[in-house]
């Protein structure tokens, strides 16, 4: 796992203090660094892997996920994460998004020393994410929101750093461009049973478990896939989106999502990408570590795949 300390080496700004402690205390709220553990993994797949390379791509994506996470907060307007108030809570939604900004452009900056092909693709990525982030803005409160305008959101804001590490770890392991494609494609669909799955999380789990406020989303107007189907059912949940979610009443909301078929259609299209994910390692090596990330990382799934 790639050390907390060589990303806290360069994100820090202690010039900007304001601007440091921002990026220290996204730091201190991340995850288990999924996205550089995927790029570490694939590069060893290669023969011709290039550490140093290899380490400070895996650094990129964890800067760039750091970048999300500041967006996103300020997109859902949320107070707290993994137990923790968020940048915005703490210095505002102007410095998160601030943060998020200056991340982004030191991780261009960084994937520079990777070469001309890494660069051209997290170019790609990075707008392909902040497309996937403006999408879900414009939708947020949309009792019409679509399954299709979902999937683009989730594919573009989630999936597509999950694509750029599989296939960045790869391309800088020296693998063919065989290996390269199916690693992305193996990347693309574990970040959409990713999102799909943190979504059913977010409906079902207790907020001890999650540490954050269960339903959340839909306190902040954003429909996810099981309430996309949802609503398609059920005309009184439709009605109860649109008079308003308030603390008040998200228990009684999340019944009615829970009382639709939204659920299990959602769980069952999350085991389709988690079905691709694997279908997609059919052509790579020394898959077993994948396939095992792949389960640590969509624990709905694990009952199902056995």
């Amino acid at each position: 796992m790639l050390a907390t300390s060589r990303v806290r080496e360069i994100v820090g700004r202690p010039e900007q203090p304001t601007l440091d402690e921002n990026c220290r205390h996204l730091l201190s709220t991340k995850g288990k660094q999924v996205r550089a553990t995927l790029l570490l993994e694939a590069a060893r797949l290669g023969a011709g892997v290039d550490e140093e390379k290899a380490e400070l791509a895996a650094t990129v994506v964890e800067v760039v996920h750091l970048a999300t996470l500041a967006h996103d907060d300020v997109i859902d307007d949320c107070q707290v994460r993994r137990g923790s108030p968020t940048v915005g809570a703490r210095a505002g939604n102007v410095a998160a998004g601030i943060t998020g900004a200056w991340l982004f452009a030191r991780a261009l900056e960084l994937i520079a020393e990777c070469g001309d092909r890494a660069t051209e693709r997290f170019a790609e990525a990075a707008k392909h994410i902040v497309d996937g982030e403006i999408l879900e803005i414009k939708d947020l409160h949309n009792v019409d929101r679509t399954r299709e305008r979902y999937l683009r959101s989730i594919d573009g804001k989630t999936a597509e750093l999950f694509a750029l590490s599989a296939h960045l770890g790869a391309l800088l392991g020296g693998c063919s461009d065989e290996v390269v494609s199916a690693m992305e494609a193996y990347g693309r669909a574990l970040g959409m049973a990713f999102q799909i799955n943190d979504d059913l999380l977010d409906l079902l789990s207790v907020s001890a478990v999650m540490k954050k406020p269960t339903g959340k989303d839909l306190l902040q107007g954003v429909y996810t896939l099981p309430v996309i189907y949802a609503i398609a059912e059920s005309d009184e949940l439709r009605g109860q989106l649109l008079a308003g979610v308030t603390e008040a009443n998200i228990r009684s909301v999340t019944q009615l999502v829970k009382s639709t078929s939204g659920v299990a259609m959602a769980e069952a299209e999350c085991g389709e990408h988690f079905r691709a994910a694997e279908e997609a390692l059919a052509t790579v090596d020394e898959a077993r570590v994948f396939h095992d990330l792949l389960h640590r990382s969509v624990p709905a799934m694990r009952q199902e795949a056995r």
